[in-house]
């Protein structure tokens, strides 16, 4: 089983998919951990979540998921708070 560490991935959905197919990732015998960042600066943030939804489900329990500052502030925003992340 390989462990694979993906981080900073702002919105770029394809080139997440094409890192994987390049990789020959599969979400059955692969552990895979995205560190954060989906968000905020690529062309498709949301196909950018969606794709990580996914990723979870197809993932068998091998994948785990975190949040990065950049979904916090997304988050933060949705809520109605402050742009920032220090109190």
């Amino acid at each position: 089983m390989r462990t694979i560490a993906i981080s900073d991935i702002h919105g770029h959905a394809r080139t997440l998919i094409a890192l994987l197919e390049k990789i020959h990732y599969e979400p059955t015998q692969d552990r895979l951990y995205l560190l954060g960042d989906y968000v905020d600066g690529g062309p498709d943030s949301l196909g950018t979540v969606r794709m990580v939804m996914d990723l979870c489900a197809q993932g068998a329990g091998n994948t785990q998921v975190l949040g990065g500052n950049h979904d916090e502030l997304f988050l933060n925003w949705l809520d109605g708070k402050e742009h920032r992340l220090l109190p």
